[in-house]
């Protein structure tokens, strides 16, 4: 009785292996499109048949493919969508609450602020699509903590939420985010670090 039950027990584990000898796969979603991006408050930008469009975590369509490139994740309700050469902003319905405008766009809001080009000008508006901080830089990136990186004459510096410099550009890279209260810059081919608490007003 005993060896019959442990011939059960390994044959029920021998056909839980797949042919490889790798444990079989159970799919929440099964492989079905040409692109994918992660999950991001719940949906996912798919691409199929040159089209990109949002699934929730059954894999249903929340958002039917529809939009030109890979659709960004959601970040605070909106992601920002691309349709006929234009960036707008939609929201987990999918539909337009800033209406596509822009040349180009970077991830979605952060910190309540999207970071939007037209031309070769960067700017911040607001989610009614306003500008908060008009369109003035070479380059930037996003909001963290009340502050952003931006670049104009090739030097990276820090702006605060009304687009005052809080550091003139000066550096030649500068990192996105503070770790620990310490961001690495770059100045004459050399690194060194800056405080956050050494320009906070």
């Amino acid at each position: 009785m005993t060896t019959l039950l442990y011939i059960l027990i390994f044959s029920t584990l021998l056909f839980s292996r797949s042919v490889s000898g790798e444990t079989e796969i159970q799919y929440a979603i099964k492989p079905q499109f040409e692109d994918a991006r992660p999950f991001s408050e719940g949906l996912a930008s798919v691409g199929i048949d040159g089209r990109w469009g949002y699934i929730d975590k059954s894999g249903e369509y929340v958002i039917k493919p529809q939009f030109d490139f890979f659709s960004r994740t959601f970040s605070e309700g909106l992601a920002s969508v691309k349709i006929r050469d234009r960036w707008g902003y939609i929201d987990k319905t999918g539909q337009y609450v800033i209406r596509p405008q822009f040349d180009d766009v970077k991830l979605s809001f952060e910190d309540g602020l999207a970071l939007v080009a037209i031309g070769d000008r960067w700017g911040y508006i607001d989610k009614s699509g306003e500008y908060v901080i008009n369109l003035q830089f070479d380059d930037a990136k996003s909001f963290e903590d009340g502050l952003a990186c931006v670049k104009n004459d090739g030097k990276w510096g820090i702006i605060d939420k009304v687009g005052e410099y809080v550091i003139n550009p000066q550096f030649d890279f500068i990192s996105v985010v503070f770790s620990e209260g310490l961001a690495w810059v770059e100045i004459g081919g050399k690194y060194g670090y800056i405080s956050k608490n050494s320009f906070r007003k």
